[in-house]
């Protein structure tokens, strides 16, 4: 996805005395007033039974047999790219056994070229940019992944290079990753961002993008980062149309303010915030 009209300053937070982690300050002015098109031309984010959502993803996958890949990027360079563009309202997928597959805007399972479930051996290259929905307030975030297998989050600098914000890649059981540094965001900024994600072998599949607001000088928080379990956040569903069941540590989660982003927080350029 071209991301086009836009202008980001980066600028690096620093600390006098004590403070809480150092931080990004990412923000984007928009020069284009055209909001009836999603990226590269696409459809509207309008959602409500309106699909298509405010993320778009490209689909790889390795032919059936094969032997599953140890990190995202292989997938990208090794799979067969699919010939569809896919969208998202958001990425709140809690563990799901691994042959319901992985779903789309519409609720309805990713398919390879040939109309088959895909159940293993293939990743997501997700594109949207993040901002702040109307109830969402000006600070800094963490932000974190719970995935299975792996999932990165990254950032794009002011050179228009993606910087890597949180790297939960591997093969591995549901497991939240988080940030290391907080990222600053008030109403005007705009994060163009990837999210790449893999699914590898059986047996589940977990994609949630989540943030927490940083009060001033209060340190990241790493309850529970890097910690994983099949069902150490969810007890895993085996239907698309069945959500997961919350376990105490998820709970846990959203006590401490931890929240999944919605598809408030996700547009295409040149588009509204979905609602």
């Amino acid at each position: 996805m071209k991301i086009t009209n836009y202008v980001i300053l980066l600028l690096m937070a620093t600390c006098v005395g004590a403070c809480g982690p150092a931080g990004l300050e990412f923000r984007m002015n928009s020069q284009n007033a055209d909001n009836t098109n999603g990226a590269d031309g696409g459809p509207a984010c309008v959602l409500n039974g309106g699909a298509p959502g405010g993320i778009e993803g490209t689909v790889y996958y390795l032919p059936p047999g094969s032997a599953p890949l140890n990190n995202i990027s292989d997938y990208f360079t090794s799979g067969i790219k699919d010939t569809n563009t896919y969208y998202w309202a958001n990425l709140d997928i809690p563990t799901t056994y691994y042959t319901a597959g992985f779903p789309q805007v519409n609720g309805q399972a990713l398919q390879s070229n040939s109309n088959q479930i895909l159940t293993e051996n293939y990743a997501i290259k997700f594109q949207t940019q993040i901002g702040l929905s109307s109830t969402d307030t000006e600070g800094d975030y963490e932000f974190a992944t719970i995935s299975d297998d792996g999932s990165v989050l990254s950032i794009a600098n002011s050179a228009g290079t993606y910087q890597t914000i949180v790297n939960n890649d591997g093969l591995h059981q549901t497991q939240l990753n988080c940030a290391t540094q907080t990222v600053h965001l008030d109403s005007t900024t705009e994060l163009n961002a990837q999210i790449e994600y893999y699914q590898g072998p059986r047996y589940y599949v977990a994609m949630i993008v989540l943030w927490k607001k940083i009060a001033p000088g209060q340190p990241l928080d790493t309850m529970y980062c890097g910690q994983s379990g099949d069902s150490l956040f969810f007890t895993p569903t085996t239907s698309l149309s069945t959500p997961a069941t919350p376990s105490s540590t998820y709970n846990a989660l959203l006590a401490r303010g931890w929240t999944p982003l919605n598809s408030g927080n996700f547009t295409l350029p040149g588009t509204p915030n979905c609602i």
